[in-house]
């Protein structure tokens, strides 16, 4: 909930408007995208309150942005904001949806249907019991040992396992149809049941999982929410989310139970049933299919876009093989003659072109610029040389397609949710491009080709993609397949073009002569065809996804197949074809008055700060042996400019920890204040001690301490591209009070006396410098096992220290009190973990070794110093 954001984004000027139900912060980079998501967001709001019966308690806050070529929403649902990219999702393991409606719809889910599952209402999100136990310390002038024994122990206060929060946000509502039960979704959850590999209900509960693991916990969630909604009712997702809100109620078993009359073990039972039935039905006959084809690469999950080089005997691919997650490719090239391939370039997500049979263009993400903001850029890699030339700066092009026929080079951008297309004469060292299309409606395209003298793209208006195509001699536009079903990734070798559909519910490929793009299917598969390839020769590459993963196939000869492919007769979204074609229609103009929310945006104001409503987390701490009850708090700015942190506890001595946590996010840099204060107290009884050592019996001394422990920390922190640095001014001053009694036994009497005494016994002052580098590769159990990478921290400190040396006269003033001495010092300390993998023997993995060097230099002003070294 509090998380330190590194790139504050002062160049973007915010502005702010209201809707009747919800707020909206947008930068003028997404004010088109601003305008579609308040007409969303207000259709909505009505049929997604009344299917939970719940409201938020304010408006909701919406916050549009497009400063990194990045794709994602976020539901803070007890901040009760949404956060949403701009820049549509372009995912392979997800079918084609108008990205403003899907995106919204899925986040305002989230907020009322984990809003409706609180358990403490929207101010407490959770509670936590933690304890500290410390080591036994053996000296009396030292209260505790070092901490040996530290527990926290969350009580949430929201409980909604990921399958269930994640179906229903794609289930949406009763007629809504931004999202549905696609092609892809339904590949997956095919290809699980007829491999028996299908998530059980105890895995899917969590998240943390490898390759396409997440993605099954979202479909198979989806998947089980619809079967849910037609047995029990629609009613039944509000049931569920009121008995996860009982504080007492933590299982997601109970809740169903309570909601639908059945177990959760007998309703996933009787649904993974209904599921074997009905795909072992519809796939039987592809079972029997005479279409074969030539697995080439396999290893990993990922192995999509493959493209033939010019002279047929190689080509490029993008590939996850040697990383644990779906999205994480590199660019691979294939070679026929050995039958290997190797890794040219990492971390490419983009379509790769070739120039000639040695140089290669694509796309990938540059390194941050200065405000952070991470965009795709062109760049050429040289087979031969082995070198890379970046040939773009903060282009924002994607997915460039190369024809040598007027040496041009093409690429798509999408800006404030929209796409188009750009071209320029390739002229590696003076690329200009200039855009060819003018939309302006939230169209996004996905894919390009060449075409002789023309461009052939996808693009995705409501839902699904068509095929279009533009010729370059005009920029003519002209629709060339307009089906309601999903038609994509067309290829071509100037005579025939491939290209993918999913009209039988199943992708398979199509071969037809660009002239009338008719439909004849070359595959018949029970996963699905994507991403194809044609050579000059006619021989076919593409993507099957397969046993839960895409591979890379070689039709080497084409036959057209009589058969029946896919699923036979299919409506995947059970409407009739004139409905089909506007599911999901959205229509929108940016420079029409008549939008109902022009006005709105033309009278938006400057964006002024709010903060979220104040969190409050109980704790009970059970600190040396005391009971420590206290609460943490937290609230920040809608856009996180401002944040503020704090805690407070306390136990029945008056022993007070309190901390406060200031974050301002106006600048470049985020400039923080980090306070500490506690207090200890403590009792000693003692006699008098002469100098000697001898002790004086009959004096008694009972001392009451107090010790105040002050500490505060000025900072700031900014990120060089990928380094994190600090600059810190920390001021420390630790402070006793005394208060004594003395009572003095004698044979006519006793004497008493009480006295007090406080003075500091430490001050400090200290400047440091702290510098990070991370390069450690995302893995899965990356936190307890790295795989890869290092990671170096160097921290320079000078304090300037004084500490008490007795009482004593100060003999410029003339007073009695506490003596100082200094004792400067210059610290250097480094910190370097590198990690590696040994290689696999007989299949088992060898331990993952961590090796730790860390220095350390302490410098005194006395000319003497230390070096540890371990």
């Amino acid at each position: 909930m509090f998380s330190q954001t590194w790139h504050n984004h002062p160049e973007l000027d915010w502005f702010s408007f209201e809707t009747e139900n919800f707020v909206y912060h947008y930068h003028k980079e997404t004010q088109r995208t601003a305008m579609e998501a308040a007409l969303v967001a207000e259709k909505v709001y009505a049929p997604i309150t009344e299917l939970y019966n719940y409201e938020p308690p304010s408006k909701t806050h919406i916050i549009l942005k497009d400063v990194n070529d990045f794709s994602n929403g976020m539901a803070y649902y007890y901040s009760n904001k949404i956060e949403i990219w701009a820049m549509p999702l372009d995912y392979d393991l997800r079918g084609s949806h108008r990205w403003l409606q899907n995106v919204i719809t899925h986040e305002f889910i989230h907020i009322i249907q984990l809003g409706a599952s609180m358990k403490f209402g929207s101010r407490v999100p959770n509670m936590f019991f933690q304890m500290m136990g410390y080591e036994d310390e053996k000296r009396e002038d030292v209260l505790y040992g070092f901490p040996n024994k530290i527990i926290s122990y969350p009580f949430p206060g929201t409980s909604v396992p990921p399958w269930l929060a994640e179906g229903t946000a794609q289930y949406m509502f009763e007629g809504a149809d931004y999202d549905y039960w696609d092609s892809h979704r339904d590949m997956i959850v095919r290809d699980r049941v007829l491999n028996n590999n299908l998530l059980s209900f105890v895995e899917m509960n969590t998240f943390g999982k490898k390759g396409i693991g997440h993605e099954s916990v979202y479909n198979q969630g989806f998947k089980l929410v619809k079967y849910i909604v037609d047995k029990y009712g629609k009613q039944s997702l509000e049931k569920i989310s009121n008995a996860l809100a009982r504080p007492y109620n933590y299982s997601i078993k109970k809740a169903i139970f309570d909601a639908t009359g059945n177990t959760s073990e007998n309703i996933y039972n009787e649904w993974v049933d209904d599921l074997e039935y009905d795909y072992e039905e519809k796939t039987k006959h592809i079972f029997n299919s005479n279409f074969e084809t030539i697995i080439l690469e396999s290893n990993g999950t990922t192995n999509i876009k493959p493209l033939w080089s010019p002279s047929g005997d190689r080509f490029t691919f993008l590939s996850s093989k040697e990383n644990d997650y779906f999205s994480q490719t590199d660019l691979y090239m294939y070679d026929f003659s050995d039958s290997s391939s190797i890794k040219l370039i990492p971390g490419v997500k983009s379509t790769s072109t070739w120039i000639n049979d040695s140089t290669i263009v694509y796309a990938k993400h540059s390194n941050p610029n200065i405000y952070g903001s991470i965009f795709f850029d062109l760049y050429k890699y040289d087979i031969n040389c082995e070198e890379e030339t970046r040939l773009t700066y903060e282009s924002r092009l994607m997915h460039p397609i190369y024809s040598n026929i007027n040496n041009q080079i093409a690429a798509i951008k999408t800006y404030d949710g929209t796409s188009n297309i750009w071209i320029s004469d390739f002229n590696e060292d003076d690329l200009v491009f200039k855009k060819i299309t003018t939309f302006n409606d939230g169209t996004y395209i996905p894919s390009i080709t060449f075409l002789n003298n023309k461009i052939l793209f996808t693009a995705i208006k409501n839902q699904t993609r068509n095929i279009y195509e533009i010729d370059l001699k005009d920029n003519a536009v002209n629709i060339k397949v307009d089906t309601p079903w999903d038609t994509r990734s067309p290829a071509t070798n100037g005579k025939k073009v491939v290209y993918s559909s999913d009209e039988n519910g199943i992708f398979n490929l199509c071969l037809s002569d660009h002239g009338n793009f008719d439909c004849s299917y070359i595959t018949n598969v029970l996963g699905g065809a994507f991403m194809p390839s044609i050579s000059n020769d006619g021989k076919v590459l593409f993507s099957l996804y397969d046993k839960g993963k895409y591979q890379i196939a070689l039709v080497d000869t084409i036959q057209i197949l009589s058969e029946d492919i896919g699923y036979k007769k299919y409506n995947q979204y059970n409407l009739s074809a004139s409905e089909l074609i506007t599911a999901g229609s959205f229509e929108m103009n940016e420079a029409t008055p008549s939008y109902p929310f022009y006005n709105q945006i033309d009278k938006s104001s400057s964006y002024s700060e709010k903060m979220t409503t104040l969190s409050i987390i109980p704790k009970v701490m059970f600190d040396y042996k005391t009971v420590k009850p206290g609460f943490y708090f937290l609230t920040d700015d809608y856009l996180d400019k401002l944040s503020i942190f704090g805690g407070a506890s306390a136990n029945k001595s008056f022993d007070l920890d309190l901390f406060l946590m200031f974050e301002y996010k106006k600048f470049l840099p985020t400039f923080y204040a980090n306070l500490f204060w506690v207090t200890r107290h403590n009792s000693i009884f003692s006699n008098y001690i002469r100098n000697n050592g001898s002790v004086v019996d009959n004096i008694e001394i009972d001392s009451d301490l107090t010790f105040l422990i002050f500490s505060g920390i000025l900072g700031t922190r900014f990120q060089y591209n990928k380094d994190k640095l600090w600059l810190e001014y920390q001021y420390n001053n630790y402070r006793e009070h005394v208060k004594q009694k003395i009572i003095q036994f004698g044979p006519y009497g006793n004497i008493e006396l009480e006295g007090e005494v406080a003075f500091d016994y430490y001050r400090g002052h200290i400047f440091s410098l702290i510098m990070e580098r991370t390069r450690i590769k995302s893995t899965f159990l990356k936190s307890m096992l790295p795989k890869a990478g290092y990671k170096i921290k160097t921290k320079m400190f000078y304090e300037l220290n004084q500490f008490m040396d007795g009482f004593a006269v100060d003999e410029d003033h003339g007073t009695f009190g506490a003596n100082f001495i200094p004792n400067n010092t210059m610290r250097i300390e480094v910190d370097a973990d590198y990690h590696y993998t040994l290689s696999k023997k007989s299949g088992y993995l060898n331990p993952r070794p961590m090796h730790t060097i860390r220095y350390f230099l302490v410098y005194n002003t006395n000319l003497s110093h230390h070096i540890l070294f371990y």
